[in-house]
C-alpha cells in the first residue's frame, strides 16, 4: 500500500495493524518525491521520527536496527529518506555525487513529515537523528511540535573529528564568496569524503554549523534534548559541550561504545533510546 501526500493533504488510509512497516511515497511542496517507511505506534505509544545520517538512507544500518528495535517495544516510526535534492532518492549519496541541498532545505524537509506525522497519527512525536545527520534535527525550530530530541553521536563541524574539513579550502572559499565571485561547484574534504562535491555556498552553509553554532542552538531549545555519545567515540570532545548552561539539555554516556554503537554497543544504544522515550510517557 503507498501513501501520497501533497503539501499537507494525506490522500492514504493507515493501515489497521499497529506494528506493520508501511513504505510511503510523498511529494514535497517543490514537486520531488520522497520516500520513507512507516511503523504505526502500538495503542498508547508515542512516535519516533527517526533520520538517518548526512549522506545515507533509512536503510542506514544503525538506523534500521534503531528502528527496529523501537517498533518491537511498540514504538510508532517514521523513517524517510531526505530528498538531498533528488527525486525519489532510494540510494546514499557517493561523495563524488554533486551535494546541492542545503541543511536548511533539509531542515524544511523534516518539517514536511512532522506535519505528516501530525495529520496522520494522535501521539506525541519525538525526533532523533544521528551524527552530523543530528545537526538538521537541532536546527528544526518549531519546538510545539515535538516532544523532545534525541541526537546520538552528536557533532560540530570543524578541523577535527567525524564531520571534519580542511581549513584552508574553507577558508578560500569563503576568501571567494566575499571578493562577490559567482557560485560555482567545488570539491573540498569533508568528514570522510576526500572529494566532497558541491556548489560553493552550499558547502559555506554545511560548515557554518560549527561549535559555536551547535552550542547556540542547543542554549535555545526550551524542549528536552537528549545527547547520546559513546566513551569510545574517537569525535568526542568534552571541552565543547561543558559549557552548556541549559537544564534541557541532558548528556548521556555510554561505556564501551564507539561513533556507529558497533557490535554489542548497539544493544545499549537501544535500551538508553528505549529508557529516554519511557521516562517520558
Amino acid at each position: 500500500m503507498r501513501y501520497f501526500f501533497i503539501g499537507l493533504l494525506l490522500l492514504g488510509i493507515i493501515t489497521e495493524q499497529p506494528l506493520a512497516a508501511t513504505h510511503i511515497s510523498a511529494q514535497l511542496p517543490n514537486g520531488l518525491t520522497v520516500n520513507a517507511e512507516f511503523r504505526p505506534a502500538a495503542q498508547g505509544k508515542p512516535t519516533v521520527l527517526l533520520i538517518h545520517p548526512l549522506q545515507q538512507t533509512y536503510n542506514f544500518s544503525t538506523v534500521k536496527n534503531l528502528a527496529d528495535s523501537l517498533s518491537e517495544n511498540g514504538y510508532g516510526v517514521l523513517s524517510p529518506n531526505l530528498s538531498l535534492g533528488i527525486n525519489d532518492r532510494k540510494l546514499s549519496l557517493e561523495c563524488e555525487a554533486i551535494h546541492t541541498q542545503t541543511i536548511e532545505q533539509d531542515i524544511q524537509e523534516i518539517d514536511f513529515w512532522v506535519q505528516w506525522l501530525l495529520h496522520t497519527t494522535t501521539t506525541p512525536v519525538s525526533a532523533i537523528r544521528h551524527s552530523s545527520g543530528a545537526l538538521q534535527v537541532l536546527g528544526y525550530p518549531d519546538s510545539s511540535r515535538l516532544r523532545s530530541l534525541i541526537l546520538i553521536s552528536l557533532v560540530a563541524i570543524g578541523p577535527e573529528g567525524a564531520a571534519s574539513i580542511d581549513q584552508e579550502q574553507y577558508k578560500g572559499a569563503l576568501e571567494d564568496q566575499e571578493q562577490g565571485n559567482p557560485d560555482q561547484l567545488g570539491r573540498y574534504r569533508f568528514s570522510y569524503c576526500n572529494s566532497f562535491a558541491s556548489p560553493r555556498d552550499v558547502y559555506l552553509e554545511l560548515v557554518s554549523w560549527d561549535e559555536q553554532k551547535v552550542l547556540q542552538k542547543l542554549e535555545k531549545k526550551t524542549l528536552p534534548v537528549h545527547v547520546i555519545f559513546g566513551d569510545e567515540d574517537f569525535t568526542l570532545s568534552e571541552s565543547w559541550l561543558s559549557d552548556i548552561n541549559n537544564p534541557n539539555v541532558l548528556i548521556h554516556h555510554l561505556s564501551g561504545s564507539n561513533h556507529f554503537f558497533s557490535g554489542i554497543a548497539e544493544f545499549d544504544l537501544h535500551d538508553k533510546v528505549l529508557e529516554i522515550l519511557s521516562n517520558e510517557e
